[in-house]
């Protein structure tokens, strides 16, 4: 059934019983929701609300300098809010360290890269390599990110239905976390979770969780190594205070 569009979730008496396809039905007595962007377009008809918004995020392509060596390490510059990466031969892919709020609608949004973006990333690209400035543009896109106040995933059962868990609001970091993060969920699951419990999720529906650039909020966070569910605590602001890593440093 891979590449099956789901369009709702199906439920009677508090019990998930399965999810409604484009063309059909799969019975089910638990359903894990991994929608990224569309995760509140499945769970909002059924009364589960969970603070999640579909966010766009540029990404940048560019000719790799001369001087610049290939196979470096990803950099993530905490300091100048920018993300490199080998893409390739000769491109490198940049993008935003972090993101901008920009609220877009899943199915109908704008998947280009103005022309400021384009400025922005290059601008803060250069204040790490200088040669990055004279780098020819070879094109770009925008895409998704399902965005939590935190910047955390929300993972764990939903309590108001019965059988029905998520996986969702990765705020772009899913994708390395993700085959730790599935043995994870299928155990707890199954009972064959050793050491793992889930979490209550019902913390990142609390009313005080709400996408701002200063936010007070809870979520859940999974630890890749050792794959276990952990409670975040709450933070009074987004911002790093001085002398932070995330400010004064680079993560490799």
């Amino acid at each position: 059934m891979e590449g099956a569009e789901v369009t709702s979730i199906l439920v009677e008496s508090s019990r998930v019983r399965g999810a409604t396809l484009r063309d059909g039905e799969i019975a089910a007595e638990t359903v894990v929701v991994c929608a990224g962007p569309w995760t509140t377009r499945l769970l909002d008809p059924i009364g589960v609300s969970l603070p999640i918004e579909a966010h766009r995020t540029p990404t940048c392509m560019f000719l790799r300098p001369p001087d610049l060596p290939q196979g470096g390490p990803i950099l993530s510059d905490g300091v100048n809010l920018v993300y490199l990466r080998d893409m390739g031969e000769r491109l490198m892919r940049i993008a935003l360290f972090g993101w901008t709020p920009d609220p877009a609608e899943p199915d109908h949004y704008d998947e280009t890269v103005s022309r400021v973006l384009l400025e922005s990333l290059r601008a803060a690209l250069c204040k790490r390599y200088t040669t990055m400035r004279y780098s020819a543009f070879m094109g770009g896109f925008s895409a998704l990110y399902d965005m939590t106040p935190d910047a955390h995933p929300i993972i764990g059962p939903l309590h108001e239905i019965d059988g029905l868990w998520c996986n969702c609001g990765w705020s772009g970091n899913g994708f390395a976390s993700a085959p730790s993060v599935g043995r994870s969920i299928a155990g707890m699951i199954t009972g064959n979770g050793e050491g793992m419990r889930p979490f209550d999720v019902r913390m990142a529906a609390s009313a005080r969780c709400h996408i701002a650039p200063a936010r007070d909020s809870c979520n859940v966070v999974v630890h890749p190594a050792a794959a276990t569910l952990t409670r975040l605590r709450r933070f009074q602001s987004s911002r790093p205070p001085p002398g932070d890593a995330r400010r004064n440093g680079m993560k490799y």
